[in-house]
């Protein structure tokens, strides 16, 4: 356990060590667009109250960086915005007031929150909060670790997910990225749990709550909340079972009933549940189908964009620093082995945590393309039922010693 803490120890320090060299300004790496556009919109909170807007974000609200995201766009380029932001709004976006109605407004609620306790501006402040939350969420997966996987394997799988640049990188960030991570390592932490036979109602109302913040965040995460059960049970050399499928189950309402609850603000903000549906439709269709980037640029096929995921984007320094296809390939043959069962069976596992993954890409390739710079995260499912794989290999080998 003292390796554990070691561990978190230094995840904890290195975020202090980020933040401070922020200096209270906005992060490259945790997305300053959709950061600028979080602080704006919790002034606006802050300054007009939580119900303004039927509980929607206004990403362009007063007058702070004014020339980053949303509102440096529609100030500067107002063209480039007609493709994405210019559908269906009961009031035209411009420079001083854009009403977002594409995600749910989770991030911005909750910056809002620290912006009416602690005024404007207090960036580095706010950022103890996504901190707080990431910290807590590797304590509460790397506790449940050494007790799935015992002492040495738990700090075998906590050093390798730790020298993952995107394990923390955006672990400050004011958007949702950060705590969408968190909240997975949760729900991977609740799984664990469950494989292990710890399954009672505790555990099934925090999947329920988990999922449902998950929702309120936004649209991206959903495959990988709805079915981690489905990629980290034959992970771990269990057989899935009813178990498993009540898990995705409860997962999927929970998410499905934020979203429900998105789409009532929607509505009421537009004027009526047809108004809302024809402005989720058109986003929907265009981030799907969509053949051009936001900026009109022609995109590459969905197959291309897929591959240029797998091999390209999560190798970048700011992802996994190595392609995901190789970090599979050598779980792979690690687990395999210390195994010595069934190539096609330990492969069949790595191609459906790839699978569960890569689905957002493949349903949303406009969207994928257009965010390199985090969808790539998803992959982190896969990569640590990879290393859960080899951990459980190695207790069955030693298993089979004894």
């Amino acid at each position: 356990m003292v390796l554990l803490i070691a561990i978190w120890s230094l995840l904890a320090l290195d975020q202090i060590h980020v933040v401070r060299g922020l200096h209270n300004g906005l992060s490259e790496i945790a997305d300053p667009w959709t950061e600028s556009d979080t602080l704006r919109a919790a002034e606006g909170y802050a300054a007009q109250g939580f119900t303004a807007n039927w509980g929607l974000p206004d990403l362009c609200y007063g007058r702070q960086f004014p020339d980053e995201g949303t509102k440096g766009m529609l100030r500067d380029s107002p063209g480039d915005a007609a493709t994405w932001l210019l559908v269906n709004h009961a009031v035209a976006p411009s420079a001083d007031r854009f009403v977002y109605t594409h995600y749910p407004p989770g991030p911005h609620l909750i910056a809002g929150a620290m912006t009416a306790i602690w005024g404007t501006g207090h960036i580095s402040r706010y950022r103890s909060i996504p901190i707080a939350v990431g910290l807590f969420a590797i304590a509460v997966l790397f506790s449940e670790l050494w007790r799935s996987l015992g002492p040495w394997r738990a700090v075998a799988v906590s050093a390798a997910l730790a020298m993952i640049p995107m394990f923390s990188d955006m672990m400050h960030g004011l958007s949702y990225q950060g705590y969408a991570l968190a909240l997975l390592l949760i729900e991977c932490a609740i799984v664990l749990r469950v494989v292990r036979g710890a399954f009672r109602r505790h555990e099934l109302v925090a999947l329920l709550a988990v999922a449902f913040i998950q929702g309120w965040l936004g649209f991206d995460y959903v495959f990988l909340v709805v079915l981690a059960p489905v990629v980290i049970t034959p992970a771990l050399g269990a057989p899935m079972s009813r178990t498993t499928m009540f898990m995705c189950c409860v997962a999927a309402l929970g998410f499905g009933i934020a979203h429900l609850l998105h789409f009532v603000q929607v509505a009421l903000y537009l004027g009526g549940p047809m108004a809302a549906i024809r402005d989720f439709v058109s986003i929907g269709r265009f981030r799907a189908l969509g053949s051009a980037y936001d900026n009109g640029v022609t995109l590459p096929s969905t197959w291309r964009v897929l591959a240029d995921y797998l091999v390209v984007q999560t190798a970048l320094p700011r992802h996994f620093g190595v392609s995901v296809l190789w970090l599979s390939g050598i779980s792979w043959v690690a687990a395999w082995a210390l195994e010595r069962r069934s190539l096609l069976r330990g492969a069949a596992r790595i191609a459906l945590a790839l699978l569960v993954s890569s689905l957002w890409v493949a349903v949303m390739p406009q969207y994928a393309a257009q965010h390199w710079h985090f969808i790539p995260r998803h992959y982190f499912l896969a990569v640590f039922a990879g290393v859960l794989g080899v951990a459980a290999a190695s207790r069955t080998r030693v298993s089979s010693l004894a």
